[in-house]
């Protein structure tokens, strides 16, 4: 599984958007909108791995303020 699968699949999982996403990383929308984009798709662009780190940390801090 490539990072954009990975984070594609940690956001469906948790109902976590484009948008919401993009807020929690302090990424822009058309950044993580070419991430969440399907693999033939033009707009697609590989998701470097510190980014799918960084998304990972946000779900965990998300989890604790609940």
């Amino acid at each position: 599984m490539n990072t954009n699968q990975e984070f594609n699949e940690l956001r469906k999982d948790r109902g976590i958007g484009v948008t919401e996403a993009a807020r929690m990383m302090d990424a822009s929308y058309d950044t993580v909108k070419c991430w969440a984009a399907p693999e033939d798709s033009k707009t697609f662009r590989k998701m470097p791995s510190y980014a799918l780190k960084l998304f990972k940390i946000m779900i965990e801090r998300r989890g604790e303020e609940s």
